[in-house]
């Protein structure tokens, strides 16, 4: 597994390409980008800006982290976890 503050640092220095930004439900803002290098071959990413961290993620387009609430991404306890996940 990534390290996620290490992720986030190398795709800022990358410039990776911003696919979509939205905020979560609980408030957080996230970004999903293209791979850097592997771009649409790769699943796509989830940055949280304010905590500094990225994830890959299960998804080869931003759709469903976008515009549905079941795999909308939250930033909790280190992990990310979509929104089905959570117990609150």
């Amino acid at each position: 597994m990534k390290n996620p503050e290490k992720y986030y640092a190398a795709l800022r220095k990358h410039n990776a390409f911003v696919i979509a930004e939205k905020v979560n439900s609980i408030g957080q803002q996230f970004q999903v980008l293209e791979h850097p290098t592997k771009g649409d071959e790769a699943p796509v990413i989830v940055m949280f800006p304010r905590h500094e961290v990225a994830f890959d993620s299960d998804f080869f387009e931003a759709d469903d982290l976008i515009a549905g609430e079941d795999y909308e991404p939250h930033f909790v306890d280190g992990k990310l976890l979509h929104r089905y996940e959570l117990s609150w």
